[in-house]
């Protein structure tokens, strides 16, 4: 699903990073270490987890900017609405997907 909206997502708001994947294990992590953080706070034993937090927040981030052409957007929207009737537009519209995801990535480096 989170490959599926960048097309749509980039036409409006260009900025992104390789990081994006890393969002949802991340927010898995941070829901067990945030509580443990804040007993650790109240038990005066924060130290132990506080040079994991400082590295994580200390990571520098690559951002770079990447806007959906209009002519695209258009055409991607189309196949969109296309795909609920027919299964070869639905097959084009995941060609279009992976190929605009491959660009928007491989960009990034380039």
């Amino acid at each position: 699903m989170f490959l599926i909206f960048n097309p749509i997502v980039h036409f409006f708001f260009a900025q992104t990073a390789i990081e994006q994947f890393y969002s949802i294990p991340i927010t898995i992590f941070f829901t067990i270490f945030y509580p443990l953080e804040i007993v650790a706070h109240i038990f005066n034993i924060s130290s132990y987890f506080d040079d994991y937090l400082k590295i994580f927040l200390e990571n520098k981030i690559y951002v770079y900017e990447v806007f959906t052409p209009l002519y695209f957007f258009i055409l991607y929207i189309l196949f969109s609405f296309f795909s609920i009737w027919s299964k070869k537009s639905f097959f084009i519209l995941n060609i279009l997907m992976i190929g605009f995801n491959f660009y928007l990535y491989i960009s990034g480096y380039i």
